[in-house]
């Protein structure tokens, strides 16, 4: 897989900004869209994204070609966002971080979210 030239980063909280960062310096164009202001405090009034085991989810989403996700790290966002904003382009990049193990937090580990039948 080719390295894009071009990613659009969702969120600029301490991770969006942190995985902007590393792909910045790696040679990628980023555009970081955030509906409010850059470092406006938006990491910390996330919705509460929960997982049954309580991990976080970071990594490629599963069926959506060239989508990446990297959430849920809860107060620990601010702490470790250096370190998931680097494997996440790293990721996105190489196709592989090369210092942190992500499949703890591959979202592929979680059933398929299904929609609610039609009455």
């Amino acid at each position: 897989m080719a390295a894009p030239r071009r990613v659009i980063v969702g969120g600029a909280g301490v991770v969006g900004a942190s995985v902007a960062y590393f792909l910045a310096r790696r040679g990628v164009a980023v555009t970081v869209v955030e509906r409010s202001g850059v470092a406006c405090a938006a990491s910390g009034k996330s919705g509460g994204f929960l997982t049954d085991d309580g991990l976080p989810l970071i990594g490629r989403i599963r069926g959506l070609a060239g989508a990446y996700v990297a959430t849920g790290r809860g107060p620990w966002g601010m702490l470790s966002a250096p370190a998931t904003g680097l494997a996440l382009a790293e990721l996105i990049v190489d196709g592989a971080p090369s210092l942190l193990d992500l499949s703890p937090f591959d979202p592929a580990r979680l059933p398929p979210v299904r929609r609610p039948r039609q009455a």
